[in-house]
């Protein structure tokens, strides 16, 4: 079943994710009430995860646009931010204020991803990282849909790379025909 969905999905909530796109691929699954293992999160996160909430209206008064919310929430939430969800934090309330104050501009990046398997496992954690934030995305040549799929899926999709770029543009460079991938 997981070979069929490309294996775990990536991130802090991977089993949800990965439960998800196994009955989105017509997998059944059933609730076995029986803990097998605990995750290890700090015990301030309930009191971040409340701080975020509660800071919402401050940062979209501060950050209008959806796409700077994003970038705001991403670097805040990156290993070694001020809001990485695996470190503990003193003051919730304090800690999500000066992210809220912090920059939210795009960095203009272009990357290109090249893509030399049908396997999207194949791809380093960096360029699946990519994909994951990209703004934008570019498709070259013939990149399997399984690839395609990993990128943000409100990221722009574009013809070819804009002469003025805003953002994260991931391009996805096939290096011969999807018929080699099978």
């Amino acid at each position: 079943a997981l070979d069929s969905i490309g294996g775990h999905a990536p991130g802090l909530t991977e089993d949800m994710h990965t439960a998800m796109l196994l009955h989105a691929a017509g997998w059944q699954s059933v609730y076995v009430p029986k803990v097998v293992s605990r995750g290890l999160v700090p015990a301030s996160l309930a009191a971040l995860a409340t701080a975020i909430g509660n800071a919402r209206g401050a940062a979209s008064a501060a950050h209008p646009a959806i796409a700077d919310r994003r970038r705001l929430w991403e670097r805040a939430r990156a290993p070694g931010g001020g809001l990485d969800l695996l470190r503990a934090v003193e003051d919730a309330d304090a800690a999500v204020a000066a992210a809220i104050s912090g920059g939210s501009a795009a960095v203009n990046e272009v990357r290109t991803i090249t893509v030399a398997s049908a396997d999207p496992g194949d791809l380093s954690l960096n360029d699946l990282a990519a994909l994951g934030r990209c703004d934008a995305l570019v498709v070259m040549g013939d990149v399997p849909a399984a690839v395609i799929d990993r990128a943000r899926r409100d990221a722009v999709r574009l013809a070819a790379v804009p002469p003025v770029v805003e953002g994260l543009v991931v391009v996805l460079q096939a290096i011969s025909s999807v018929s080699q991938y099978r």
